[in-house]
């Protein structure tokens, strides 16, 4: 599940928690584009999505399901390059 860095305190409508900033929460993307959604009234950017860092190992796996092939790529750039192609569709 994408994590996300609270950028400013929000209490969230829906458990009630209360997220202080700087601290990390583990959303779906859906429920991450709710909460900036309900607190767009109050300015928005309450949360931001974290990137993770991913080996070699973690892209070939994630182009794999994706049914990409890989096979020509030779450094880490081209395994990225090819997975944001493939998830932008």
């Amino acid at each position: 599940m994408p994590q996300y860095k609270v950028l400013k305190e929000f209490k969230d409508i829906h458990t009630k928690d209360l997220y202080k900033v700087d601290s990390t929460i583990e959303i779906t993307k859906e429920r991450a584009e709710e909460i900036e959604a309900n607190l767009a009234r109050l300015g928005g950017g309450f949360i931001e999505p974290v990137k993770a860092k991913m080996t070699i190992d973690d892209l070939k796996a994630e182009l794999d399901a994706l049914g990409v092939d890989y096979k020509d790529a030779k450094v880490k750039a081209d395994y990225e390059k090819l997975l944001e192609a493939a998830k932008e569709g």
